[in-house]
């Protein structure tokens, strides 16, 4: 089982190398050339079909109608033909590579995991087999042997797409900054299409200490690949760094979407925001938040993200749009006992509703009754509630600041009495 585990989450890995990619439709030899990304139309489908009817083993049209069928959503069929062409032409290493790229995309990490082996076996000098199998190994962490299949395919074919980029991966990970931003440079001159190259060379300029010149290829990373977590992280870093503390703040809000879960707080991603929020005028943050804010849940939704930048929202007193992002995130995940707890704290603390309050704390608390801070103050409010018209103190206190009336947008089942 836990060879099993260990597995799967290197198949995963291996997906991330894949991002670049796109499976193309290709003739093989010499006039290779990349199909129309245009999705094809009913009558190059036929076209394909009948010439792999007429000739089995017509690998060139078995490619191209593979790629068709990807174009279309359609990775089964597509596998399909790919297989065909392996068994067609079991001797030419881009077939099977092709296939790695179909697995991948389709989702079946760990198959293309094992036509990567299978594939070395078969083809150990193969440069474009080697840049995979070094793709391979830094999926599983082995850094030594990604590092080595990469150089033995930078010696065999220096323009490989990605290969610059991917020992660039290597060199930050051993801290070889300058070695990584010489081969991102590299990568981004042979192909200044390869988004990933952007981020080794931002990356490497971070480890420089040379936040200002990161800003740049960080721009185009985090535009590329806004949901990775660590991209976003360092382009709010490099930001703050810079002192551009409002193009921080998206970044920065990314980084605590990717970070946040039901189960626990990163408190790494919340202090961020809440230090790129301390530099900003409230004004701004409550004219540009909730924009910004919703942006980046349709790149990535995540219920747990609303409740996380709620209690960092009341921790820089803008318990207004605290009380907004509770709303969304209970949406989303209604019996999460602590979004409806931290909702009831704001509607006691700040609108002094207590009844609304009340009733989010029994319902939390019915939700969560191991929860010794929820019982704690449920039981302090309701019995604080009872007794309101003999308590001089708290009618002083709430004199003085009136209550807000508040409105729940959604079903609270448990009702105070």
């Amino acid at each position: 089982m836990r060879k099993l585990n260990a597995l799967s989450l290197a198949a995963a890995a291996l997906a991330v190398f894949f991002a670049p990619y796109t499976v193309l439709a290709v003739s093989l030899g010499h006039d290779d050339r990349p199909a129309v990304e245009e999705k094809p139309d009913q009558k190059t489908l036929n076209r394909l079909a009948e010439a792999v009817e007429k000739n089995p083993n017509d690998v060139s049209a078995r490619c191209e109608l593979g790629a068709c069928y990807d174009q279309l959503a359609l990775p089964d069929l597509a596998r399909e033909q790919y297989k065909a062409a392996i068994q067609a032409a079991p001797n030419n290493p881009h077939l099977w590579m092709l296939r790695v790229k179909q697995e991948l995309k389709a989702g079946r990490s760990e198959v293309a995991m094992h036509l990567i082996e299978s594939a070395h076996d078969r083809f150990a000098d193969d440069p474009e087999v080697l840049f995979w199998y070094g793709n391979y190994f830094a999926a599983k962490s082995k850094i030594d042997d990604a590092a080595f299949a990469y150089n033995m395919a930078l010696q065999k074919n220096a323009d490989i797409e990605g290969l610059r980029a991917a020992l660039g991966e290597v060199c930050l990970d051993k801290m070889r900054y300058g070695d990584a931003l010489n081969l991102a440079n590299q990568e981004i001159k042979l192909h200044p299409q390869f988004w990933l190259a952007y981020k080794v060379k931002a990356f490497a300029l971070m480890g420089l200490r040379r936040p200002e010149e990161a800003l740049i290829p960080l721009r185009v990373a985090y535009a590329n690949y806004p949901s990775k977590a660590m991209v976003a992280r360092t382009y709010a870093r490099a930001c703050m760094w810079c002192g551009l503390y409002q193009e921080a703040l998206t970044p920065a809000l990314m980084f605590l979407n990717c970070s946040s879960n039901l189960t626990s707080n990163d408190l790494v991603a919340k202090q961020m925001v809440l230090a790129v929020l301390e530099h900003l005028p409230k004004s701004l943050v409550e004219k540009e938040l909730p924009a910004l804010s919703a942006s980046v849940q349709k790149i990535k939704p995540n219920a747990a993200y609303y409740f996380a930048l709620g209690d960092t929202l009341d921790h820089v007193d803008l318990n207004d749009l605290a009380i907004s992002q509770y709303y969304a995130g209970l949406q989303m995940e209604p019996n999460f006992a602590r979004g409806l707890f931290r909702l009831g704290k704001d509607f006691e603390q700040e609108r002094r509703d207590y009844k609304a309050a009340l009733m989010l704390y029994a319902q939390a608390n019915h939700l969560a009754p191991q929860d010794p801070e929820i019982a704690s103050y449920f039981l302090r409010l309701g019995r604080r509630y009872k007794n309101r018209d003999n308590d001089l103190a708290w009618q002083l206190k709430d004199s003085m600041q009136p209550s807000i009336p508040s409105v729940i947008p959604f079903d609270v089942k448990i009702n105070a009495k």
